[in-house]
């Protein structure tokens, strides 16, 4: 009778292989190391390849990290406001396939930038455009009233600075 080694090494005697993937015959009994066949990893080499890496055509006129992070150091129950919104965006972004992750950009810090999924989102989502219709402005406003203009010319500023780099790429 063959012996097939399990996980950790444990064998399943007189049991069928095919009720088993992952699991190979183990041809030395004395010999009782787990014997798992390698992974094609095919699945995961397909999906980077199919992904696109283009530079992103979404211009940006703020620096969404810059301000959020400042709001986040002056106020802490900011995020108590803005976390729940941009989960909401997230969910929204998976249930449309849209996924921020993949827009290519020169800075590291934008890669995944929730601009990046807003964007998209004002695209394929109906719900969304509703919802930002109603939450949009309110939520700039109360970003906006806890910066001074100085931090908002700066965001500008800093957004410009990555275009114009992405420009020159």
């Amino acid at each position: 009778m063959d012996m097939i080694t399990g996980r950790y090494g444990k064998t399943l005697e007189g049991r069928p292989k095919e009720k088993y993937p992952g699991i190979e015959m183990n041809t030395d009994p004395t010999d009782s190391a787990p014997r798992h066949r390698p992974g094609n990893g095919l699945r995961h080499r397909k999906k980077k390849e199919t992904m696109t890496r283009e530079l992103s055509p979404v211009v940006c006129r703020n620096c969404a990290l810059l301000l959020v992070r400042r709001c986040y150091g002056k106020h802490w129950w900011f995020r108590l406001v803005r976390e729940p919104l941009v989960c909401g965006m997230r969910i929204l972004a998976r249930w449309n396939g849209i996924d921020a992750r993949r827009h290519a950009v020169t800075n590291p810090e934008c890669h995944g930038c929730v601009r990046f999924m807003k964007s998209e989102l004002e695209e394929k989502s109906p719900a969304f455009r509703f919802l930002n219709e109603q939450i949009g402005p309110w939520f700039r406003t109360m970003r906006d009233s806890m910066l001074t203009q100085a931090e908002l010319d700066e965001a500008k500023r800093h957004a410009r600075e990555m275009m114009e780099s992405k420009g020159k790429d």
